[in-house]
């Protein structure tokens, strides 16, 4: 038995022990093989869903109610019970094969179901089922069979977020990349801390630089003085900050030179966060005859003359093999004066606002987000004024 906080439920364990076949989610308990009566007056099987909420160690439900995968059950006289459970049709999956069809609501005249999935279950088992039985004797909800219990295979601890949103499968989409970040200063940092909340298989970061004072302060989170001193490479300093949530985080302590190119053979995608001209151009290349998509960033912030008042630029620009000549042109190679680099104005909000960006363009190319602009390669924001140009 896992020692999760949802398998040692102690509602669970009941219902485990009365020989429930249960599914353990990250965000949901599921009953199987529960009878009901169909329209047509037939008896069928469904499933429960009860949403959990899982805090650190403590498993709590919001309300009353449960969910319902299967036609809206009826009566053994073929009647809809409406009068017992409210009908509001959900239509969300909560997992490979499982969605989750009505949603019931019903309060007991006494005692509270809200606290506990066992007296829940039993509540709704005796509404639906007993019709079931009246038809069928025989059948019941209590299947002998073991517990499942899917877990994420990256994160930690259950990522609950996905099945209470339903975005489920969206998310599943994510799953088989392995990305690769390629500059992990402020818009890179932040590329990092959106990404590594989603169900990726894998990230590379690659970086050559320590984390020091200046990037603290354009990077999530809020750094520790002792970490400042320790001087740790970016990259062993990211990993272990994100170590805490999940697994696959792959740390490159150097920067991307040409005898490094092949480690990037590796990947689906890649994010390319850095400001150098001549390597841009060296690492763009050859993404593009090994056939790997990436997301150029760019950001770029003046002085308004004679007003002290700051102008932003962000820029991201999607390569890949449908848009390669056309996005490549927009990329600037051009080599950056040492001085002028080391100087260059970067805020927080505007280095996020680009990882946004560039995160946003990545999803909408995997099919998380719905793209109505698809021969669009690049998108740039102008702070003065919030125009967005494709």
């Amino acid at each position: 038995m896992s020692s999760t906080p949802l398998a040692l439920n102690t509602g669970v364990v009941a219902l485990q022990q009365e020989g429930y076949y249960l599914t353990l989610l990250p965000a949901h308990i599921v009953v199987h093989g529960v009878p009901y009566v169909r329209e047509s007056g037939d008896v069928a099987e469904g499933k429960f869903i009860i949403p959990v909420t899982i805090s650190g160690d403590q498993v709590t439900m919001s309300d009353h109610q449960i969910e319902f995968m299967g036609e809206f059950p009826h009566t053994a006289g073929k009647i809809k019970m409406t009068a017992l459970l409210a009908d509001v049709p959900t239509d969300n999956q909560i997992a490979d094969g499982m969605v989750s069809n009505y949603r019931f609501s019903n309060k007991p005249n006494e005692g509270k179901i809200d606290d506990d999935c066992y007296k829940k279950v039993k509540h709704y088992e005796a509404i639906v089922c007993s019709e079931a039985q009246a038809i069928d004797p025989a059948v019941t909800a209590r299947k002998w069979r073991p517990t499942d219990q899917l877990t994420e295979a990256v994160f930690r601890y259950a990522d609950t977020n996905a099945g209470r949103a339903g975005i489920v499968e969206q998310n599943n989409r994510l799953r088989q990349y392995k990305l690769g970040i390629i500059g992990l200063g402020g818009t890179g940092s932040y590329v990092l801390d959106l990404i590594a909340k989603t169900p990726v298989s894998e990230i590379h970061l690659f970086d050559g630089d320590v984390f020091e004072n200046h990037n603290a302060f354009r990077a999530p989170g809020a750094a520790q003085v002792e970490a400042l001193k320790q001087r740790l490479p970016k990259t062993e300093y990211f990993k272990a900050m994100y170590d805490a949530m999940r697994h696959g985080i792959h740390a490159h302590l150097y920067h991307v030179t040409k005898e490094k190119l092949s480690d990037l053979d590796q990947l689906d995608f890649v994010f390319l966060c850095i400001d150098s001209g001549a390597a841009r151009k060296m690492i763009a290349e050859y993404l593009r005859t090994k056939h790997i998509p990436f997301i150029d960033t760019g950001i770029d912030i003046s002085n308004r003359s004679g007003q002290n008042l700051l102008e932003a630029i962000t820029r991201v620009t999607f390569v890949n093999d449908d848009s390669a000549d056309e996005a490549m042109s927009f990329l600037s190679f051009g080599d950056i004066d040492d001085g002028i680099y080391s100087t260059n104005v970067q805020i927080a909000e505007i280095n996020a606002l680009n990882a946004c960006q560039a995160v946003i363009e990545w999803k909408k190319h995997v099919g998380f987000y719905a793209d109505d602009r698809p021969t669009a390669c690049q998108v740039a924001y102008y702070s003065q004024d919030n125009a967005t140009v494709y």
